[in-house]
């Protein structure tokens, strides 16, 4: 979000559509906009206007019992699930204190228990 690109690009008519379809040739992408520092006190109403965008969270990366990583804050029972490669909880043992987790927030919600969660993509 916010990356400017700039593309060339052709504009036709699809008869079988019944609509205009942009065809671009080539594309350049401008320079990506730093992340957006989310900050753990600031919650739900803060953090929805920054879905699907790639944001900055410090915290330690753990995983439960069930195999699901988190990004945690710490001192504190605070968490955001962790979508990675599932190498990211190895890689915080060997720093040893809070990392910078940068990547795309988004958010899961399970109708069944009327509940959502953040997570952050770093993939």
């Amino acid at each position: 979000a916010n990356q400017p690109i700039r593309f060339n690009a052709t504009v036709l008519w699809s008869d079988s559509d019944g609509r205009v379809v942009l065809e671009a040739r080539s594309w350049t992408l401008g320079e990506a906009p730093d992340p957006i520092l989310l900050n753990w006190g600031d919650g739900y109403n803060s953090w929805r206007w920054d879905l699907g965008k790639i944001v900055q969270l410090t915290g330690e990366a753990i995983t439960d019992d069930d195999g699901t990583s988190w990004i945690s804050r710490s001192g504190s029972d605070e968490r955001v699930c962790l979508l990675g490669d599932g190498t990211e909880s190895i890689e915080q043992l060997s720093i040893g204190e809070p990392v910078d987790w940068v990547g795309r927030l988004s958010m899961e919600e399970f109708g069944m228990e009327s509940t959502a969660r953040f997570c952050i993509d770093v993939r």
